[in-house]
């Protein structure tokens, strides 16, 4: 990822998203703690309407960057779809997105509970992508790739600014996929919590 981040635009973020995504709870459980020898903070994104992070960003971009009326596209397995499309539907935008054929079933619910025009598409997420940007450029549509915009990260990153303002911490753990989560948090803590170690975690097999 090579994207202009700002920590000015992280911090004017909350405003524009949905605050059923904003600061979500933080857990502790002072056994576990005893049993790892720190203290460890687990942040929860998760209880919310899309069930992920993801709804953080996509409110950002469909807020930002979106002129009226138009149109998006996306690939999704899932929680990004079901983000742009909650937040592309509230703005009065109509959604697009492609999905593998074998696609979790539940989460393809959900993207069309949303609103999402859903398209199965391939056997792989990146049939999906390359079916999307395909269809996105015949129809003169966006596509938007998460990952690849700079307001999702700056969406993402907002966790960043609630951790900070939550306490020191030594180190923080952050999943990696697609990079915008880290590279939002990333910034907001290199800026805020400089002396805070951050570590990508991303599953040892899990395809690229």
């Amino acid at each position: 990822m090579n994207l202009e981040i700002s920590v000015a635009n992280i911090a004017a973020a909350p405003p524009r998203i949905d605050p059923v995504f904003l600061d979500s709870p933080v857990l502790q459980d002072t056994s576990l703690d005893r049993s790892l020898g720190c203290q460890l903070v687990a942040k929860v994104e998760t209880d919310n309407p899309v069930g992920s992070f993801k709804g953080r960003g996509t409110e950002l971009f469909a807020a930002t960057a979106l002129t009226p009326g138009q149109t998006v596209v996306c690939a999704s397995a899932g929680n990004f779809g079901q983000g742009l499309a909650r937040a592309a539907g509230r703005r009065g935008h109509a959604c697009v997105v492609f999905a593998a054929e074998n696609a979790n079933p539940v989460k393809i619910e959900a993207m069309r509970r949303f609103g999402a025009d859903v398209k199965l598409v391939g056997s792989d997420f990146d049939a999906a992508k390359e079916a999307a940007g395909t269809y996105a450029s015949k129809h003169g549509l966006r596509f938007v790739e998460d990952g690849s915009e700079a307001s999702i990260a700056e969406g993402a990153g907002t966790i960043g600014l609630e951790l900070a303002a939550s306490g020191r911490f030594d180190a923080i753990l952050v999943q990696l996929g697609n990079g915008a989560l880290l590279a939002g948090v990333g910034t907001a803590l290199r800026e805020l919590a400089p002396q805070t170690e951050i570590i990508a975690v991303v599953a040892a097999n899990a395809p690229p």
